[in-house]
């Protein structure tokens, strides 16, 4: 498992709902969790919640 926190501390609202605009929504969300598998040597980003992160390796 692959874990990065967000670069910035989470806005002081309720929901993320209750965020009105989309830098401060995208700065919420800036986190990784992703899980790999040894796969030859390297591992390999099976899920993520960074979908481009699927199929590559760490």
């Amino acid at each position: 498992m692959l874990v990065h926190d967000r670069r910035s501390a989470l806005p002081d609202v309720a929901r993320l709902a209750d965020i009105d605009d989309r830098a401060t929504l995208e700065t919420a969300v800036d986190c990784e969790f992703s899980f790999a598998h040894r796969i030859d040597g390297s591992w390999m980003i099976a899920a993520s919640t960074l979908p481009w992160r699927v199929g590559t390796t760490v």
